[in-house]
């Protein structure tokens, strides 16, 4: 069983995707459903998760954008 440990804290803007975006959104990176914009930061890689009250949500995607990162997540269910 695997299993998650708190690895920090972190502000994020967190948004549903459209469904404009889910419909051109690649395949291979399973089902995205939210984005988040986090403050640049190293170590945050796509073996991470991030928590939102009970919401788990799996990192599928980072875009580096200097100052940000934009995270493209699928959000766990069960």
């Amino acid at each position: 069983m695997r299993s998650f440990v708190v690895a920090g804290r972190l502000w994020a803007r967190l948004a549903p995707l459209t469904m404009d975006e889910r419909v051109g959104a690649d395949r291979s990176l399973g089902v995205l459903t939210h984005r988040a914009t986090v403050r640049a930061r190293s170590g945050l890689t796509t073996a991470h998760r991030l928590s939102h009250g009970s919401r788990r949500f799996r990192i599928r995607a980072l875009r580096d954008s200097g100052r940000f990162l934009e995270l493209l997540l699928e959000e766990e269910r069960g």
